[in-house]
């Protein structure tokens, strides 16, 4: 039996929080620091404490009902603009290839076309002002490389106090992977999907937590279950209620329209598939 253990990986500078996503084996466990607590996804411990309806569901709970959230960093426009880049993480070096930056690009696309999001590239302002997307050694954050288990990383400084902010965001890739840089192909054999694991990885640096006790599949599941192209609405829900909905049309990615957006796979899916390779592969 497959069991989750989902690392709370802390790093303190002043009042920021840095917390990192993964998942290995092991049992459920709650993670304190200070205010600030992240539940376990898999939440059915009436004792644990939570957020009705959202045990975990969200990066970190504050434990005053309000949710972590990025400062609109162009205040003057009508949407929470936040900066992105890709940049070396932690001294280690950033291998992201042409395709994999597209497909980031279409991943903070995505997360943009339900919500109130903007997303910018800049690269110049400082790396507490971006979300850092990359592939590369999974030791920038304190995880092992290596083919399976951990595919990536994501997550930000979190500030608990009356903003609830987050600064500092990562979405890191394992660059020991095979990784498939085309949306809509499939699955093909002893490949991950870039697209789905990014899209995942930003949503934990937007503030979303696991997703895997609700019906999905959705993307913030913390199994990687095969190619997704398309947002759940689980991701949909959760993100809004962060950010607000999207004014303007959903856009679509580079090279595949986000047909149904919402609906992914078959309806009433209660099942995540968990085979072969990917049977331990983790997000």
């Amino acid at each position: 039996m497959i069991k989750e253990l989902h690392i709370l990986k802390v790093a303190i500078i002043s009042t920021f929080i840095l917390l990192i996503s993964t998942v290995t084996f092991g049992t459920p466990i709650i993670n304190y620091e200070e205010s600030l607590t992240y539940y376990a996804p898999h939440h059915s411990d009436p004792g644990n404490p939570g957020h009705p309806g959202t045990p975990g569901h969200y990066f970190a709970e504050t434990g005053d009902d309000h949710h972590f959230a990025w400062l609109d960093q162009i205040p003057a426009t009508t949407v929470v603009d936040v900066f992105y880049d890709f940049r070396p993480e932690s001294g280690f070096a950033n291998a992201i290839t042409p395709g994999q930056t597209a497909r980031a690009i279409d991943a903070f696309n995505l997360w943009s076309g339900v919500s109130n999001l903007n997303f910018t590239q800049n690269t110049s302002v400082p790396t507490s002002d971006i979300i850092n997307v990359g592939t590369g050694d999974l030791a920038a954050l304190g995880s092992t490389s290596g083919p399976g288990g951990t595919l990536g990383l994501g997550g930000g400084f979190f500030t608990h106090g009356g903003i609830h902010s987050i600064t500092g965001g990562v979405a890191w890739m394992d660059f020991a992977e095979t990784w498939d840089e085309t949306i809509g192909n499939g699955n093909p054999a002893g490949t991950f999907d870039y697209f789905t694991v990014t899209v995942q990885e930003i949503g934990h640096a937007l503030g979303l937590g696991h997703v895997d006790d609700l019906l999905g599949p959705d993307m913030m599941d913390g199994f990687y279950g095969g190619e997704q192209v398309t947002l759940s609405i689980n991701d949909i829900s959760h993100i809004t209620s962060v950010y607000g909905a999207a004014s303007q049309p959903i856009p679509e990615p580079a090279t595949i329209a986000l047909l149904g957006i919402g609906l992914v796979g078959l309806a009433g899916a209660a099942v995540r598939r968990r085979f072969g390779r990917s049977a331990d592969a983790r997000c």
